[in-house]
């Protein structure tokens, strides 16, 4: 059984999907493998120094990975990759803005300045 509420399971389940390396998600990917410890199958703070032991990323930097990656997955749909996510979209769209991050084929588009070339420029 799962040992959080409903909340905490949607965001373990997010979470894998995320970070599995195949098409499937085992019950070790979410962290109920009888082998590992007890606080990272219960929740507790040895889930997040687990987390983090192996870590060479900072924080900001996996902010950014799970970002980029939840828009790949979704072709860049944000609406589909906030949902992934479980944030709104509209925290979607200032991550992406704080981030400066751009749809590949929107650099293809714009301007050295992130603006369309085509579009009137203002004096």
């Amino acid at each position: 059984p799962w040992p959080g509420n409903v909340r905490e399971l949607r965001n373990a389940i997010e979470r894998a999907v995320l970070m599995a390396d195949g098409a499937r998600i085992d019950a070790s990917d979410i962290g109920l493998s009888d082998t590992a410890p007890l606080a990272a199958r219960t929740g507790g703070a040895g889930e997040l120094t687990g987390l983090l032991a192996g870590a060479s990323l900072s924080l900001a930097a996996m902010e950014r990975a799970l970002v980029e990656e939840a828009l790949r997955r979704t072709g860049w749909v944000q609406k589909d990759a906030a949902k992934l996510l479980g944030i709104t979209r509209r925290k979607l769209n200032y991550m992406i803005a704080r981030m400066g991050l751009t749809h590949p084929s929107w650099r293809r588009h714009r301007g050295a300045q992130g603006q369309d070339p085509a579009a009137p420029s203002l004096p």
